[in-house]
């Protein structure tokens, strides 16, 4: 009966792996630079700086006028309520005022692209960033749409009032691209990729080296070692070439 082979285990020590990643240590750390290099480069050629501008504002509750305290359940409601009011913000009647009041080249659904509207938590704050390729473009629309949405919200949710906190600030540096954080995570990627390859060629690279190499892979005892003598072999190839120049 043939006896059934059992597939050979390979054996890897870490300790080579972390000796082949040293031994490269030159390529991976000039691949980092590469990558980084190209990452820095490609951010300031190729992508538009894009800035951001900032305005709040804060809901007025007509319970608010009308009493002098405030229980919990109006605050929870008022909050609940604020979800409903981030979503008039961005809707399409407003970014239509937005876009005729400015002489907007765009649709409403790319003009809500530009804009992020947040709630901070436990409160009836609303804030709206807008981001474009234009500072000044940022925070006129930022202040278009503070304005539109607080007549809609004022309307359609018959709240009493929808009060400014902060006008659109004019954007003095950009928000986007962040050029040396996009760098450091290029170079990152490209360090990480280099000791992939290290390792992946490392691991299926069976060629024999040393003694070693025989008795860990091959299980046979080495006896001896008959050293290379360099001299000859120059030699020996040095001829060949005389040779074949002569021919």
């Amino acid at each position: 009966m043939e006896e059934n082979q059992q597939p050979q285990e390979v054996e890897i020590d870490l300790r080579d792996v972390f000796r082949a990643i040293w031994g490269h240590m030159l390529t991976i750390i000039l691949s980092a630079i590469v990558a980084g290099l190209a990452v820095l480069l490609f951010t300031k050629l190729f992508i538009t700086p894009r800035y951001t501008s900032e305005t709040k504002v804060y809901i007025l509750n007509r319970t608010d006028q009308t009493t002098n305290t405030v229980n919990t359940n109006d605050l929870n409601t008022s909050t609940y309520l604020t979800q409903d009011y981030l979503q008039i913000v961005t809707a399409r009647p407003v970014m239509q005022d937005v876009i005729a009041e400015l002489q907007l080249d765009m649709t409403p659904a790319q003009l809500a692209d530009e804009i992020t509207v947040s709630n901070p938590s436990d409160t009836r704050y609303i804030v709206i960033d807008v981001e474009d390729e234009d500072p000044y473009m940022a925070q006129s629309i930022a202040n278009a749409v503070r304005i539109s949405s607080a007549k809609h919200i004022t309307e359609i949710m018959d709240i009493q009032a929808v009060n400014t906190v902060e006008e659109a600030d004019m954007p003095t540096s950009k928000s986007s691209p962040h050029t040396m954080k996009d760098a450091a995570i290029g170079a990152l990627a490209g360090a990480v990729i280099a000791i992939i390859v290290v390792i992946l060629n490392f691991m299926f690279n069976d060629t024999i080296r040393t003694t070693e190499d025989i008795e860990r892979y091959l299980k046979l005892s080495v006896l001896g070692v008959i050293p290379l003598d360099e001299t000859a072999v120059a030699g020996n190839h040095k001829g060949k070439k005389t040779k074949k120049g002569k021919a």
